[in-house]
């Protein structure tokens, strides 16, 4: 049996890559958005850029462009004007708290160490110097200036965030203070005399509230010699053009095209991963075989890129069914959604402004017929459901691309492997308000059919009980919707409100900390709430199949909301003390420091009063960033705590291959039992258009403009549903091991496994994160930026080929044992 395992490990090390659905493409800048200058100067030049959507996150300005503007690298020579700008010549020294200098431009931590361009007030800058609190620049310059001239201010990146000191130091002397900054506040224009001035000192100051987004731009900061006049500012009006959903700019590519004699290229790619229009596709992914693996159950996604080197009308896609050689075994073409990804703009977060959207792969409706113009591309996203009875073995068939009587074809190798994935043992659950109203339940039952088939075994669907008058409880909506969820197989844990926290505000309970004072509101709050939990008791025994967890005032962390919290819950416990309280702990953002630095002290506060505790993601994240480890979670919930985590879906910090991180490599690495997801949707007016409203239309899944009901998934919902097949592969494997006992294989595959898993927790052990971080920024969840960063879309796709041949080696070894023993 020792040379089974020797030989598989041998094979293991020569899996192909290109035997795998493969999408190695380099992250670049998405040519999305029109900028358009003003005229500059006499010349009347005039320039068209495209550049990224989300501004100022992408190289605004070629090369060339800046030398016109600018005038080149160097001392500036324009008759008897000289100047030098200070992003030209070498500073003596530079010291910052957090980020190093930017000349011309910054590294953007946000964007995986990209090169993002400065704006200002709505202004592009070629030339100037970017800075980030509390940070020191000092020049030599030798008594050889009269002036230094700059326009200071905040950087629009922080969207409203941001408060900065800028000062000016003279041979130690400072000459300008600008005062507190903030992005509110209209940059303004120093001029000031340093004629003989030997060492000349920029500072940053954090203004005394923390260094988050403290993005200081010294725009144009430019010395002059002696009777020397300003150049030309470098500065252009950005004018940010409505670009639409069905905007067909948004599929322009922008590279040479190589190719001649075609009127199109179909390419294969990693379906987690973004396209860059401005990056040619590798040749070995065009025209070429697409290969995946699945087990029976599984649904399984892979995607296809049609790049146009003509017009083509009318394009059609359609798939072939998928069949098993010398086999009747078949996995039919219905059982293959086809849909086409829908490029738009999409906020950054909710609370930032609309000028730092950027142009994601986000809708996947289901596919229609379609005209595509030259120079177009267009993905298709396809979803295979393995049939629960297929046959293990290569299963192939044709994806058809039609345009008129013209078609090629691109041929599906998918592997369906030999064994059925077990439940994971982690809870996945989305937060979703569905409606129960009569004339809402069709698209209520579509929704709830389609989250129980991404593999999401709990919804947070906030039901809660009603106090009516004279102390009655309502359960009525309690009732329908549990009702509701039964009818589609949910089953285990699921949170019900009590509403206890509104009611004894209701009552007059005093938020400084003291009980209700008036004695008959007190007896009257204290019947509603033996009340409430005599109806927790009814419910529970009626859908013995849920696990009813108490849920009262969310985020109890935040503002006034413990001492309610604290008292509501702890009269209530007094009529059930074994019924179990969830609570979803956040942190105001202003209190970072509070779980990062007292989180024993916060978890023994409030332990006594809640038995699941489901941390806020990003918190969660930033505290481990700070050194702290799953070690020291773990030890925590031995005392009975059962935790969990929510990560919100928040514009495009959560990118379809961090979602599929953080609910399957992540939760699985993790001492959590849980990983809730906010939320299934939440939009205002269009689903599909993120402007025509309040806010970012969040969420994973949207009903369909056609009928308002059907669901149209997003690249988001389809990497929630892999993430949680990832924790199932990982479960199956750690169950065989159990079920193969002390057998030399299964602790030769045990020692491998922990290899594995070390190898990503080291990952996260190399995360550094200090100071006061701003949520927004890479920072923002350090420990999955991390990941993201170091673990590659297809890396994940070969870690989980890898898991299934464990599986498969041990499951051979216990079936030939098993053999052995009937022959003897």
């Amino acid at each position: 049996m020792g040379k089974t395992f020797k030989s598989f490990r041998e094979k293991q090390m020569k899996i192909k890559k290109t035997e795998l659905e493969i999408g190695d493409w380099k992250n670049g800048v998405e040519l999305v958005e029109k900028i358009k200058p003003d005229l500059i100067g006499s010349c009347g030049l005039a320039i068209l850029l495209l550049v990224g959507i989300i501004m100022p996150h992408a190289n605004l300005l070629a090369q060339e462009t800046r030398g016109k503007l600018a005038g080149g690298a160097g001392s500036h020579d324009s008759g008897e004007k000289k100047y030098v700008y200070l992003s030209d010549i070498k500073e003596q020294s530079q010291r910052g708290s957090f980020a190093e200098l930017g000349k011309d431009g910054f590294i953007n931590a946000n964007a995986s160490g990209r090169r993002d361009s400065l704006i200002l007030a709505d202004r592009v800058y070629a030339k100037g110097l970017w800075m980030h609190s509390v940070a020191e620049t000092v020049y030599f310059i030798n008594g050889n200036y009269e002036k230094f001239s700059a326009l200071i201010g905040i950087g629009d990146e922080t969207g409203d965030g941001g408060s900065v000191v800028f000062k000016v130091v003279a041979d130690g002397r400072v000459i300008y203070n600008s005062g507190i900054f903030t992005r509110k506040r209209t940059p303004e224009k120093i001029d000031l005399n340093i004629a003989g001035v030997e060492k000349l000192a920029l500072l940053l100051g954090d203004a005394g509230d923390g260094i988050a987004s403290d993005h200081g731009i010294w725009a144009d900061a430019v010395l002059l010699e002696k009777n020397g006049d300003l150049p030309l500012s470098s500065g252009m009006p950005v004018k940010r053009e409505r670009v639409s959903c069905g905007d067909p700019y948004l599929y322009k590519f922008a590279f040479p095209v190589p190719f001649n004699k075609c009127d199109f290229v179909i390419v294969r790619k990693n379906y987690l991963d973004e396209i860059d229009p401005a990056q040619l596709p590798e040749e070995k992914n065009m025209n070429c075989r697409a290969s995946i693996f699945a087990t029976p159950g599984e649904y399984e996604p892979m995607s296809l890129v049609i790049y146009a080197l003509q017009d083509l009308n009318s394009l059609s896609i359609h798939v072939e069914d998928l069949r098993r050689s010398a086999s009747a075994s078949v996995i039919p073409a219905k059982n293959i959604q086809i849909r086409s990804v829908i490029r738009c703009l999409e906020y950054q977060t909710a609370w930032r402004p609309p000028s730092l959207s950027k142009v994601v792969s986000r809708f996947l409706p289901l596919c229609k017929g379609l005209n595509m113009k030259r120079n177009q591309f267009r993905e298709f996203f396809l979803i295979i459901k393995v049939p629960d009875e297929s046959e293990a073995g290569i299963y192939e068939g044709d994806v058809i691309i039609r345009v008129k009587n013209e078609f090629k074809k691109v041929r599906i190798a998918l592997e369906v492997l030999p064994f059925k994935l077990a439940k994971s043992d982690k809870t996945h659950g989305v937060f979703h308000k569905f409606s129960l109203k009569p004339e809402d339940l069709d698209k209520t039952r579509m929704e709830l059919r389609d989250i129980k088939e991404h593999g999401i075994s709990t919804i947070g669907a906030d039901l809660y009980f009603n106090h009516g008058s004279q102390g009655r409880v309502d359960d009525e909506e309690v009732v329908k919707g549990l009702s509701l969820l039964r009818e589609f197989g949910f089953a285990g844990p699921v949170h019900v409100g009590a509403g206890l926290c509104k009611l004894a505000t209701q009552y007059g309970y005093d938020l400084t900390g003291k009980a209700i004072n008036n004695a008959g509101n007190k007896k009257r709050f204290e019947e509603a709430a033996r009340k409430t939990m005599e109806k927790y008791a009814e419910i529970q025994d009626r859908f013995r199949e849920f696990e009813i967890l108490a849920l009262d005032s969310d985020e109890i962390l935040r503002k006034d909301r413990l001492p309610v919290y604290l008292y509501a819950v702890e009269t209530a416990k007094q009529y059930d003390s074994n019924l179990k309280w969830i609570n979803f702990l956040q942190v105001e953002v202003a209190n970072l420091s509070l779980l990062a630095n007292n989180f024993k002290e916060l978890h023994s506060k409030i332990a006594p009063y809640i038995d699941r505790r489901v941390y806020n993601g990003w918190q969660l994240d930033q505290w481990l960033g700070k050194g702290h480890g799953f070690e020291e979670l773990a030890a925590l919930m031995k005392a009975g705590d059962e935790s969990g985590f929510y990560y919100n879906i928040i514009g495009h910090i959560q990118t379809p291959k961090r979602r599929r991180i953080i609910d399957g490599l992540f939760l699985w690495m993790s001492p959590m039992k849980s990983s809730y997801t906010w939320c299934y949707h939440r939009y205002y007016g269009n689903p599909f258009d993120e402007f025509d409203g309040n806010g970012h239309d969040a969420g994973l899944a949207f009903p369909s403009a056609d009928d308002n009901k059907t669901p149209v998934p997003t690249k988001c919902w389809e990497a929630v549903r892999e993430g949680i097949d990832d924790a199932r592969y990982f479960r199956t494997l750690e169950t065989v091991i159990e079920e193969a006992g002390l057998a030399a294989e299964a602790n030769a595959v045990r020692k491998e496994f922990e290899k594995i898993k070390l190898k990503y927790l080291n990952i996260l052990g190399e995360v550094k994160m200090g100071g006061n971080a701003d949520p927004f920024d890479s920072r923002y969840c350090p420990c999955i930026y991390a990941m993201d960063r170091k673990i590659s879309s297809d890396e994940l796709q070969q870690l989980r080929y890898e898991i299934a041949q464990y599986i498969i080696l041990l499951k051979r070894a216990g079936d030939n044992d098993e053999l052995e023993k009937q022959a003897k």
